[in-house]
This record gives structure tokens, sequence and C-alpha cells, in this order.
């Protein structure tokens, strides 16, 4: 398929550009441009990134013919619960592609035993935006499964879909609302039952259910996740015949049956009838003796200029001194109804229920009352009087007067604050509520210096309400003190010379506009406890020049700091997950940031100088482009990558830091950031720098390669736990002056530092050495002279570099004191080296470091000794070794046997001595015949070379004791006698050749600690049947003798001395490792299973008997030389289509050396095209 082609995310046929959308030609759903483009995108990415670019196509082509099963699956108006068809279809889409709608429905919803905690969690979790095409399919299924309708959260949610998915209006809503209503085993229950007790009564406007982003759905869908059962009428009262005729009826049972009655306040709410309605059901219960909880959550603020001033006043005297919450924060207004909740069930007869603390210790202070409160009687019959009239012209003009909302109750509470009691004590005026505790409203004089106690004489103080201090003119300093619950909304504003303000109090929110018009502010400290900073709360605090936001801090307000043009630094916690708009707007000074990956869009870009990105681990593309003004950027250690363009033309940026050591980032992360001077970053970051302005690096991770482009680079430290320097990894940096190299310095390549006629070298004893401050000599990089004659290593010394004395025709003896490491060719061609002390700390020895020092006699091991690179000793013709008579050694003066170099040809059983650390070789000269039958590796050996055991055709059997850790490669190759092999459980891997041509190996077992087998291991080994692994190997598995790895979805090795001559790869397998099959000559016939995509570099080379090959459809990658040398391959079926035939990739040669030249496919024949 191509991957052009647009497929319906809902059937998987193939979809058409019509005029203004996109129509699917199976099922005849459209789609919008963008939701049909966004899916394929979506798509093609998420295949792409499983089998890469090239097989994609394919597998989209697999997934929707997968869809189109499914859809004539459930298309059909029955229903298919527990359908084993379905689960069949879907668990194959789910191991396509994991994030299929349909599928991962089905496979939760479509079963006799459904997880019902799954498919709650799926039906909540649903994006309505993102997958409105699939919800009718969705509803019809979960409408006609009443086995599923048995869990009432099931119903709610389904109401829920609903009503978040369809307008009113729309005929689907009323019809799908109707089919969950009428189902039958609902009505024998209780959720659409109004007399039912229940946690909350959400009163709204349908209003803001249908406009508002589904807000009231969201808000109950969270009090109902967190344990609270909710009455909210559009789905808790049912529709149709009667229902109309008891709808107020049912309101009043339900709201009287409910603990807390909740307002969900907006415009529209404050202008609705009904809510009317249910706010004087709730003061008639209260006049009646049952005060009802009430809570007022603010989705849209009171405004001022818009709403009536008396229709105001009536919301906010039915909620005055009752629990408001602002609408930034459904946790506190969960904790808040939890609260209320509880008090109302202490008491048979709660009172209203205001929010209430300890009381804290007695005041001292003498409290005053402002003048007493007179009688409402005569305001009242004025207002009757008033009342009368404007109903007798009301009635006169043919108008209606609604009684029943404008003239109070005897007791009705939404207009007479009977329950509160104004107090004033140090000029600060306080509300007494009901229960005993205040709430401070404000100032009755005009105090400087202002201290909101915990407690007054008779009770505690729970909040300050809000506008409390609002614009009080001379106020410079307030302290708020621990024990006070909230601070209201613009408490604080517009107070021109505040200065200072301590909050102890462990509040939740900083509330909308808090200290919104304070310019001289400078300086607030905030509770840890704050975890909402709500809109403009600093707006316009010109003064504050810094401010520490708690750790716990999750979301950040629209216009938070807006305006703060004094702010110079500020750090973002990396617990910020909401952040509004322009948080930072007009804070022109804001230079320094501290900041998470997802604020890095909030930020003002033309003026930060010093950014921290610090929460989050990938930087986006274009995020911190073109800002003219950053100096310095510092990535915090949670950050693994920066993509494309983030920093583009950043040409200020002069600095770079990188805390993570893993840390990658794109080529063009950076581009265009020309003034770069100073770098901090794992090699990972630098290499993708091709800066040449960089003059000053810090080297954190990584193998230390090509800088050659630096060409102004003067100086380099490079940090500890890096380990190896390339080839020319610093060449011709003719500029750089000073590095220093850490202590875990073990490789340097050669020319690494070549070119360098700036660097200042240490020189001791005619060689040039480089290190650190405290350590100079840490690593000897060349030979001062050529013409140097006796080289004795300085006693600080642990790394000799490649080349270092390569071709000193004068040299005649080396002490490689302290020296660990030894590079490549080190002291190659020193034609006149005689003896050589390796010192007493060696462990490596490097590749041809002494090749053809053909004057070489001595050579001193040390017991530290764990690896002599292949040919390190090569064409050192004069050595003379440490004798047992039967071994010949290598070693020191107080072990004389560190190094087994060979063995007397004509012994047929030998034991290494017990104090050998390497086995270099056993052989004298590889193809003279030895008679070497068994040999006895000690435990002291840890490491064996290549070809160590070549060509002992003879030997019997090998035992690789526990010490061993590692083996070079072709040990035991030729070994055609041996028939046993025991690994120790030291030996991670099973290297290339290691048995290759061993004819006698019949069966071998692979130990839990080998984690790698390289594919060449048994070539040749024709009477290998058998390749068993122990079940706790982590890599690897045996199925029927052959190697898989351990979720068996590759075939690695199959053993090439099995004697049957057809084989069927197992269905699970998806991928045939290189030389899987190779030389498995008594195999004719092979099947690939159906679900095979790759076949490796030569897996069937030389299966010189093999005729007939059956491929599958699924294939898409055939690698270079798969068949060579199969010269009786003589038919190739493939189960696929010419097309499917021609699309695969192909790295050619495939068929090399094979007769065939056509593949037969199911509509025709193709050419073998490899």
């Amino acid at each position: 398929m191509k991957l052009e082609e647009s497929i319906c995310p809902k059937c998987g046929g193939k979809l058409k550009k019509t005029e203004n959308d996109y129509e699917c030609e199976s099922c005849g759903s459209h789609f919008t441009p963008s939701f049909a483009d966004d899916y394929q995108a979506t798509l093609i990415k998420t295949v792409e990134n499983v089998v890469g670019k090239v097989l994609a196509g394919q597998k989209i082509e697999k997934i929707s013919r997968l869809k189109r099963e499914l859809w004539e699956e459930i298309r059909n108006d029955k229903p298919f619960i527990d359908s084993p068809e379905i689960l069949r279809i879907c668990s194959l889409i789910r191991s396509e592609v994991d994030n299929d709608f349909f599928a991962n429905f089905f496979l939760i919803a479509n079963s006799d035993s459904v997880d019902f905690k799954k498919l709650n969690d799926f039906l909540e979790k649903i994006n309505v935006e993102e997958n409105r095409p699939f919800i009718d399919k969705i509803l019809e299924f979960l409408l006609r499964s009443p086995t599923l309708l048995v869990n009432d959260e099931v119903v709610l949610n389904i109401a829920h879909l609903i009503d978040e998915t369809y307008p009113r209006s729309d005929k689907r809503w009323k019809d799908f609302r109707n089919k969950l209503e009428n189902q039958k085993k609902l009505k024998e229950r209780d959720v659409f039952v109004a007399n039912k007790p229940r946690d909350v009564f959400v009163a709204y406007s349908s209003k803001d259910q249908e406009n508002n982003k589904n807000k009231v759905s969201e808000i109950v869908k969270y009090l109902e996740s967190c344990g609270l059962s909710c009455f909210v009428a559009y789905r808790n009262l049912q529709r149709g015949s009667g229902a109309t005729r008891d709808y107020k009826n049912e309101l009043k049972s339900a709201i009287k049956n409910c603990t807390v009655f909740l307002l969900i306040s907006s415009k529209n709410s404050r202008n609705s009838p009904d809510v009317r309605d249910e706010m004087r059901f709730v003061t008639e219960l209260s006049n009646g003796g049952t005060k009802k909880p009430r809570v007022e959550y603010l989705l849209e603020d009171y405004d001022y200029k818009e709403e009536k001033p008396d229709n105001i006043n009536k919301f906010k005297n039915f909620f005055v001194g009752l629990v408001w919450i602002s609408g930034q924060d459904k946790r506190e207004l969960k904790e808040r109804i939890i609260a209320l909740k509880e008090e109302a069930e202490k008491s048979k007869n709660p009172s209203p229920p205001y929010v209430t603390k300890p009381s804290g210790t007695a005041s001292e202070k003498p409290k005053t009352t402002e003048k007493p409160r007179k009688s409402l009687a005569p305001v009242m019959i004025i207002a009757a009087v008033l009342l009368v009239m404007t109903a007798a012209v009301g009635w006169l003009s043919g108008g209606f007067v609604n009684w029943d909302w404008l003239i109070p109750s005897k007791n009705e509470d939404i207009f007479v604050e009977n329950d509160v009691d104004i107090f004033v004590e140090n000029d600060v005026k306080y509300r007494k509520t009901a229960d005993g505790s205040y709430i401070a409203t404000g100032l009755t004089g005009n105090l400087v210096n202002l201290t909101v106690p915990s407690a007054l004489s008779d009770g505690p103080v729970i909040a300050i309400g809000e506008k409390a201090f609002a614009g009080s003119p001379l106020l410079e300093s307030v302290i708020i003190e621990e024990g006070i619950d909230s601070v209201g909304a613009e408490a604080f504003s517009d107070c021109s010379k505040l200065k200072k303000v301590d909050i102890l109090a462990e509040i939740d929110v900083v509330r909308d506009k808090l200290f919104s018009g304070c310019p001289n502010l400078v300086s607030v400290k905030l509770p840890s406890s704050v975890n909402s900073i709500g809109n403009s709360a600093f707006l316009d605090c010109v003064s504050l020049s810094e401010i520490s936001l708690p750790d716990n801090l999750k979301s950040l307000g629209s216009f938070a700091f807006g305006n703060c043009s004094g702010l110079t630094s500020v750090t973002l916690p990396e617990s910020l997950v909401s952040i509004g708009e322009n948080v930072f707007k007009g804070c022109d000074k804001l230079t320094s940031a501290v900041v998470p990956v997802r604020a890095l869009s909030f930020l003002p870009t033309q003026s930060i100088e010093k950014l921290t990105i610090d929460g989050g681990e990938s930087v986006p593309k274009n995020s911190f482009e073109n800002s003219q003004s950053l100096k310095t950027l510092v990535l915090g250690e949670s950050v693994t990558s920066v993509n494309d363009w983030a920093f583009y033309n950043c040409s200020s940026l002069s600095e770079i830091v990188v805390r993570n050591t893993n840390a990658v980032c794109s080529h063009i992360a950076f581009l265009s950031c020309d003034k770069l001077t100073y770098v901090e970053a794992p090699m990972r970051i630098i290499s993708n720098l091709s800066h040449s302005s960089i003059s000053r690096l810090k080297i954190t991770g990584g193998v230390v390669n090509d800088l050659s482009e630096m060409k102004n680079l003067t100086e380099v430290i490079v940090e500890e736990g890096v380990t190896e320097f390339s080839y020319g990894a610093f060449k011709d940096c003719t500029a750089l002056e000073k590095i220093s190299l850490p202590d875990s310095t073990e490789i340097v390549g050669d020319d690494a530092f070549s070119g360098c006629t700036a660097l200042k070298f240490n020189l001791y004893e005619n060689a040039k050495y480089l290190g650190n401050e405290s350590n100079p000599y840490l690593v000897l990089v060349r030979t001062a002279s050529q013409a140097i004659k006796n080289l004795t290593v300085h006693p600080d010394a642990r790394v000799i570099c490649n080349d270092a004395f390569h071709e000193c025709p004068k040299l005649v003896s080396v002490d490689l004191g302290n020296v660990r490491y030894v590079g490549t060719n080190a002291f190659s061609n020193c034609i006149l080296l005689e003896s050589a002390n390796l010192g007493t700390a060696l462990t490596y020895l490097g590749e041809y470091a002494f090749d053809s020092c053909e004057a070489l006699k001595t050579v001193s091991v040390p017991d530290t000794i764990t690896k002599i690179d292949t040919h390190a000793l090569l064409g050192c013709r004069s050595l003379s070794y440490n004798t047992d008579g039967k071994g010949f050694y290598l070693g020191n003066a107080n072990n004389p046997y560190v190094v087994l170099m060979k063995i007397d040809d004509k012994l047929t059983e030998y034991t290494i001595q017990s104090s050998a650390r390497i086995i270099l070789k056993v052989k004298s000269f590889l193809f003279i015949p030895t008679l070497l039958e068994r040999v006895i590796i000690p435990d002291s050996v840890v490491y064996i070379g290549y070809g160590a055991f070549q060509w002992c055709t003879a030997l019997k059997e090998a035992v690789i004791p526990d010490s061993v850790s590692e083996t070079d490669s072709c040990v035991f190759e030729g070994c055609e006698s041996l028939t046993s092999v025991i690994f120790g459980n030291g030996l991670k891997s099973v290297s290339y050749g290691m048995f290759s041509g061993c004819s006698a190996l019949a069966d071998i077992y692979i130990p839990e600690g080998i984690s790698y087998i390289d594919p060449n291991a048994f070539d040749g080994c024709v009477s290998l049947s058998e390749i068993n692994v122990s079940k706790d190997n982590p890599a690897y598995r045996t199925i029927d003798g052959n190697l898989y790895s351990k979720d068996s979805t590759c075939l690695h090795i199959y053993a090439p001395g099995k004697t049957e001559s057809t084989f069927t790869v197992p269905e699970k397998v998806t991928t045939i490792g290189d030389y899987a099959f190779s030389g498995c000559k008594k195999l004719t016939e092979i099947v690939v299973g159906e679900n095979v995509s790759a076949i490796g570099y030569k897996s069937f080379e030389n299966c010189s008997s093999l005729s007939r090959v059956v491929l599958p459809s699924t294939l898409t990658k055939l690698s270079a030389d798969a068949f060579d040398g199969c010269e009786n391959l003589t038919e190739i079926v493939f189960l696929g289509t010419v097309e499917q035939w021609n699309s695969i990739e192909k790295f050619i040669p495939v068929f090399n050396n094979v007769p065939v030249t056509t593949v037969v496919c199911t509509d025709g024949t193709a050419e073998i095209g490899g």
C-alpha cells in the first residue's frame, strides 16, 4: 500500500477526497481533512517507528485489511458481546499498532467477564474531539449489550459520553438518551431515581454543558472519580412521557436527598430560571429547619458591567458566609465538599456548614463592634409596598411578575444576612459566622502594618474575604498567620504602598488578582502548601524583582506575573502541569529563568539571557529559536534530547552546559549560534556542534572523536569517566594550548594530538606527556626524540598512546613502571629493542604493540594482565620463554608462567600452569599437526586469545573455567575431533568462528550467563544437531534443537547437523537472522512462516541441496547474499502478488550463484530481481 493513500479510521477502507471532506469508499463515513490527515500521519509514524519507512506500506496494508474484517463483524445490528472472532481480529490489530481506538475498546468490552474498572477508565478518558467519528459505533455497541449495563458507573459514563458528543438539538442525542433510559434493567435500578441519597446536587445551566466545552460533565466526572455520588439533571432525570410533568417535584426530591448543594456558577446559570427554582427549593428546606450546605464553584467570575447588580447581590447573599471556590482548582472543591459532608453527618440536623477550624489561643486585645444592626421589618414593609406597586404596573401593562423569585419567604436567606455579625478588632473588620468562626473582610482605619491573626478572643479566623483589603492606601506590610484556610480573590489588590507580604498560613491557592496593582511590592513569601496561582495574581507588581515559587506548584494562571516589569529572575518547579497564557507578558527585564520543558513557550524569548531547563525530557522543535538575548543555556539532568531548530539563530548564545551525560541533540538544534565559545556536554552533543567559534570545551562523557574542525579551540577539560580518545581526536587543532585528561583514560588513538602545535606537553626522559592538575604525566603521548635509546616511563604514567615509539630505531630497552594500558603499534618496528619490562600494573597490551621487534629477547609480564590483543608480539623472533618442560610462557621473576605462548606439539595431554592468566597459543605453527587430545585450563586464566587452539585436530574436549570472561575469535576453529564443550559461568559471549569446522561436535549447552552468540560461531559444525539453552538465559531459547531469541521472534541458528530435508519456520518468527541456515546441506525445501518480514545476510548461504523455497506475503526485506551458493535452487514460491514481490527491499545480490530466475506469485510470475 502507498503511504500517501489514506485509510478509513473506522473500517480501514480507502478514503477519497470530496469537495469539502474525505469519504470512505467502503462504509460511507465522512471525515474532515484535518482529522483524516492527522490519523494517517499518526498511523504512519507509529508503524515506521516499529518497522522502518521501507516496510511501513506493507504494515499499513495489513492493518487496513484487519480493520475491514472488524468492521464487517460490528456493522450488523446485533449484540456481539463475547464474540471470539472480534477478539481475534482486535488482537491482531493490536499486535500491529497498539493505539487503535476500536481494537482497544473491543478488547476491553467484548467479553462475558468484562473488567468494569478498565471499561470505565477507558470511557472516562475518551477525548471526544480526537475520537468523535468513532463514538456513534461505540455507543451502539454499549446500548445493545445488556450485560454491560448492569454496572451503574458504565451507565453514567455512557450518559456523560452522549452529552459531551452531541448537542441537545441533535437527533442522535435524543435517540441515544432514549435508548439508554428505556433499558429494562435500568428501570429496575435507581440510576434515574431522584430520591436516592447522594452526596452532591449539581445545579448548572445547560448552556454551559453545551457551549462551554462540557465543563459541567468534567466537574461531575472528577467528583465521582473521587468517590462522591452526584445528581445532575441532564443525566439522572428521565426524558419522555410524563417526565416534564414531574420535573420540579423530582428536582425537589433530589435536592432534599443530596447532602451538599453545588452551583456551577456562570453568567448562564445566574440567569437561569431553573437554577433560581433550585435555589428557592434549598431556601424552603432551610426555612423548614433543614439547613442545606451550599458551595458556589465559579466557572465564570461575576461581571459587574454586564450582570444586574441586584441579581449579583441575590447570589452573593445566598452563599454569604458559606463555601465559595474559585473555578481554578477542582481538588479544593472536592476537599471542601468532603469536609461539608463529614460535618453534616455528625449531626442529624446540621447548621449551615461553614468551614471550621479549632479555636486558637484567645486574644487579649479588646474587641469592639460596629453599630447595632437595625430591625429589617420596616424595610421589608416598604419593600412589600414597592413590590405590590410594581406588580400593579406590570399587570396594567400586560406584563408578568415572577412573585416566587422577587418576594422572599418569611425566613428567606437569599436576601437577609441573618446568620452574620460584623466585629472590629485592631482596625480590622471581621464577619462572625454561625459556628463562631471569623472571616476578615476589611479595615476601618488606615493601617500601615497588618497582621491577620489565626484567632480572636472567642473564635478562630478561618479566611480573608474577597477584596477584603483591596485599595488600602497606606498598607505597607502584611503577615497572614498560620491557621487561616483561604484568602479571597483581589484581597490585597490595588494596595499602592504595599511592599512586603509573609503568608505563614498553609493555603492551597493564591487566588485571582490577589496582589494585582501593587506597584511597590518587592517581597512575597509563599508557603510550600500553595499548588495554584490564579489569573493576574501579581499583575502590574512592577517592583517585584524575584519570587520563590513552591516546589508543589501545579498551575499558573494567565497573566499571573503580567507586566511585572521589574522581575529579573524566576524558577518554575517541575511539578507544574498547567500554565495559562501570557504568564510573563510585559516582563521585559526577566533575564534569568529556571523552567521545565513544558514552560518554555511561555517565556519572553527576547529578554532571557540565562536559561536553565530542568524537568521534562525532550526540548521541542523551534522552542527558543531566534532569541537575540539568550547568552547562557543550561540543560538539566532530566533533559535527554534537543530537537531540530530548538535554539536556531540564538545569535548571542555563548555558553552551553548539558548535565545529562547521555543526552543527544539534532545536528541542526544549534544552527547559526555563531557566538558560541564555551560548551560543557557529552560527546553526543558536542559532535553535532561544528562551530568554529568554540574556544573552550568540557567533555563529560562518550568517546572523544574528531574535533579537528574546532580551529579556535584553546582549552579542553575531559571529565572522569571518559576512557577513549579516537583516531585524530584533536588533529590539527593548532590553537589548542591546554588539555586536562581524566584518570579514567585507557585508549588514545593514532594522531589524537598531531598538529596541535600550541599544545604544551610535560617532558620527562625524552617523552611527552599529558594529564591533569593532580597528575600531569598520566598519558605518554609520544617520544620527544626518535633517537631515544632507553625508556623509563614516569612512575605516574598510566597509558601509552598508539604509535608512541613506532620505529624508534635506537631504542634498546623499556621499563613501563605503573602503566596500565599500552596502545596499538606503541613499540612496533623498534628493530634494536632487546628487553621490555611491562611493569607491575599492566592490564592491556594492544594489537601489534611490539610487532616486528626482531631483536626482542626478554619480556616481563605482570600478574595484573587481563588481555593481550591479537599479534601484540608478532614477529618477535628472538623471544626467550620460561618453560615447565612442556609449555612455553612469558612471565616475571615471581611468576614465570603468566602467558602461555605454545606447548610441545608431541603432547597428547597438558595441564596449563595454575598461575597462568592468558592463553595466547598452544601450537608453534598453525598448520603443523599436533597430537593434543586434552588440555586442562586452570581457574586462574581470564582470557583466551585469537585461534589459541586453532587446528588442534586431535582435541576432544574443552572445559572453559568460570574465571574466563573473554575470548578472541576462532579459539577452537578446525578442532575436528572436538565432541564435548563446557562453558564456564564467567563467559558472556561466544565469539566469531569459535567452533568453526568442529565437524564432530553433535550438541552444545548454552548457560544462562551468555548474552551474545555470533552467527558464525558454529559455522561448519556439520554434526551439530542440538543447541540447548538454559531456561534462565535472558537472551536465547531453544526450540527443537535450534537457537531462537528469548521471545521466539528471531531464528538465529538452525542446527547445521540436522538430517531433516524439509523445515517450516514457526509462525511466531518475524526475522531470520544472518547466516541462520548457512551450510545446511541436507535441506531440500524450506517454508518460511507467515509472519516473517526480514531475511538476514547470507541466511541460506551454501544450502547446496535446497531446491524449493516458499516465502510469505509478509516479507519486506531480503538481505544481500541471502541465497548465495544455493546451486540447486530451482523454485521460489511467493505467497503474495507480483506487485508485492517487486516492492520488497532487496540488497543485491540476493540470489547469487543460483539457477532459478523467476518467482511464482499468486497472480503470475515475477523476475527474482536480486
